[in-house]
């Protein structure tokens, strides 16, 4: 697909490391993750649309948390479509992948029960056209719900010197890119603006005291450093990061936040 997206797994120099990355980002946020979409009602989905799967990480967990649902996981990219089968693979004829943009899908309106953008919209352009798309593609009752971060509500202590500018700079990157980092906290307003209704806003919640500091800082703040642009200012501020993970009781909270709501049942 040629659409713009900030997000581009196959043009990273270590692909896989951010595989492994996003494997270990859902282990992190599995069971707050698992508690929200019990809430929501998408566990009892039958036809459930995953929006932008990635690498099909979430796919096989999506799979036993919705145990009759037949998925249908979308991407822009065919590369990692590809790459990644073998993990739907295991699903059999649960398993449907369709190669095409969140933002104009080619499904036909009300074909799913249930459609998931997880850790999607951050990296989407116009991300209410994405919900809208979402919104068309379900059913009148049917479920839409979104997971993504929020870098704006992350804290430390101690605070990293290096941290207000690593995220002006990340921001500001990413923002050219078409993506918006702080976009969780803008989730039920999007959802809201798409025409999706009964909103509904949990937070999913992930700190260094239960991860150890070395994987926050590999989930949370080493994916900001790839968009820094000098080489100088990202070796400083990995120094400055190596300080505050070798500080006994260093702390970080990283907040994300899951909303939904339901097509009208007129709509």
């Amino acid at each position: 697909m040629t659409t713009p997206n900030a997000y581009h797994l196959g043009e990273m120099q270590d692909a896989q490391g951010e595989q492994a990355r996003l494997g270990t980002q859902l282990k992190a946020t599995g069971t707050a993750e698992l508690m929200a979409l019990q809430e929501a009602g998408l566990t009892q989905a039958r036809r459930l649309a995953e929006l932008g799967c990635g690498p099909s990480m979430a796919t096989g967990l999506l799979a036993a948390w919705a145990p009759d649902a037949v998925i249908t996981s979308v991407d822009y990219d065919s590369d990692t479509l590809t790459q990644s089968q073998h993990r739907r693979d295991v699903l059999g004829t649960r398993s449907v992948t369709v190669c095409a943009d969140v933002q104009a899908l080619p499904m036909e309106d009300g074909q799913f029960d249930a459609a998931y953008l997880r850790f999607v919209l951050q990296h989407v352009p116009n991300p209410v056209a994405a919900l809208k798309e979402a919104l068309r593609v379900v059913q009148p009752g049917g479920l839409v719900a979104a997971l993504d971060g929020d870098n704006l509500a992350m804290v430390m202590f101690p605070r990293p010197a290096c941290l207000d500018a690593l995220l002006a700079l990340s921001d500001a990157e990413h923002t050219r890119r078409g993506g918006d980092r702080s976009i969780g906290r803008k989730l039920p307003t999007h959802l809201a603006s798409a025409g999706v209704g009964a909103v509904t806003a949990r937070p999913v919640v992930a700190t260094s005291g239960e991860l150890g500091a070395g994987t926050f800082r590999t989930l949370f703040l080493d994916p900001l450093l790839r968009d820094v642009p000098l080489e100088t200012d990202r070796a400083r501020f990995c120094a400055e990061l190596d300080r505050w993970q070798d500080t006994p009781g260093a702390f970080g909270l990283m907040v994300g936040v899951l909303a939904w709501g339901r097509k009208s049942v007129t709509q």
